[in-house]
């Protein structure tokens, strides 16, 4: 059985200067936690790479909360199973995003 990506919890990123995380091809399953939108949960992350994941779900909305992606430049969710549209609210949660 692979890990569940919402065990790895908030923790595992908000690491004190943390600026990069790179969990892509860990085989991890699940959906992509919601709260990790929540405001101040990553402010210092500037990269997150989910890639290569066997993910089956669809990008949550609340990642577009304000104030909680509020540096991230670069968001890799490439080759999994993540389906549907890019939330409308991403736009004002991560004002810093140049790549996904």
């Amino acid at each position: 059985m692979y890990p569940r990506l919402a065990a790895l919890g908030t923790n595992l990123l908000m690491v004190v200067c943390c600026c990069c995380r790179y969990l892509h091809n860990n085989r991890l399953t699940g959906t992509l936690p919601t709260h990790w939108g929540s405001p101040d949960s990553f402010l210092q992350l500037r990269t997150l790479s989910l890639g290569g994941n066997p993910f089956n779900c669809t990008l949550p909305a609340d990642w577009g909360n304000q104030g909680g992606w509020p540096v991230l430049t670069t968001l890799n969710l490439s080759n999994n199973g993540i389906y549907g549209s890019l939330p409308d609210a991403w736009g004002e949660g991560m004002p810093m995003l140049q790549t996904l």
